[in-house]
């Protein structure tokens, strides 16, 4: 059930008129209607956050497309015949071109992210980078991700978990929904206190590869304005001893997803 709906703008194109048709008479028209350079691919979002268990209602989330033809006539009743027009619309599928974009410059997570624990004591800082081996995925592809990390705490980093995310924000009638989902993810190994790898020229980073899911939940990257969806690698530390952390340091990059035809959704 969908929360709320909005229209986009309709591409419309007259075939012919004054054109006379007699009653049992078939006539046939070729029409060709120009997409948008912009225009948003086709998609569905089955959320999986209950806005109301009472009505069962779900922020769910779509971009439709159909293709339709009204007749007009002189005379007779018109209401009839927009009702068989209606009838005979259809579904189509708008698909977004997929473009490789080269990476981007490395992220840094700054000088040092500082590191808390319970009453706010401070165990130091970490400092992380990393990059990707391109700018754009799709869905089955292996994301090469590179990472260097300079330990400047009094704890060891027992391990690092790598993590990809897709997170959505929606909009439509008033109402705004989002969500967020892991796509995939894995656990590296950590580096000791003092240690240093990957963050100064000589000193090689650490290669990690990920791949996407092939079917899911998988939605295109893109921004426009009332459906924003990004996606990003997540690097976030994990300390040994069992401390328990107020302020962890996390490093995030960005990248651009796009879907091939034939991605499957997941129930």
């Amino acid at each position: 059930m969908l929360t709320s709906s909005s229209k986009m703008a309709q591409l419309t194109q007259i075939v012919a008129s004054d054109v006379p048709i007699q009653s049992g008479e078939t006539k046939n028209f070729q029409v060709e209607l120009p997409l948008p350079a912009d225009a948003a691919g086709s998609m569905r979002v089955r959320s999986r956050k209950m806005t109301c268990p009472k009505t069962r209602r779900y922020n769910n989330a779509c971009v439709l497309w159909h293709a339709g033809v009204t007749v007009h006539h002189k005379g007779g009743s018109q209401d009839k015949l927009d009702e068989a027009s209606r009838a005979q619309e259809q579904e189509v599928t708008i698909v977004e071109p997929f473009q490789a974009t080269p990476p981007e410059e490395p992220v840094e997570s700054g000088e040092g992210e500082p590191v808390t624990s319970c009453f706010c004591l401070k165990k130091g800082s970490v400092q992380m980078i990393g990059k990707l081996n391109q700018g754009a995925y799709s869905q089955g592809d292996t994301v090469s991700f590179s990472y260097g990390v300079t330990n400047k705490t009094r704890l060891d980093v027992k391990d690092f978990l790598v993590e990809i995310w897709q997170h959505g924000v929606w909009e439509a009638g008033g109402r705004i929904a989002h969500e967020s989902w892991q796509l995939t993810s894995t656990v590296v190994k950590g580096v000791s206190r003092g240690d240093s790898f990957g963050c100064s020229e000589g000193s090689d980073m650490q290669v990690v590869e990920l791949k996407l899911p092939e079917e899911g939940t998988l939605i295109q990257s893109m921004d426009r304005g009332h459906i924003v969806f990004h996606h990003f690698v997540l690097l976030t530390p994990r300390f040994a001893g069992g401390t328990f952390m107020t302020a962890v340091p996390f490093l995030r990059v960005p990248f651009s997803f796009f879907c091939r035809p034939g991605a499957k959704e997941s129930e």
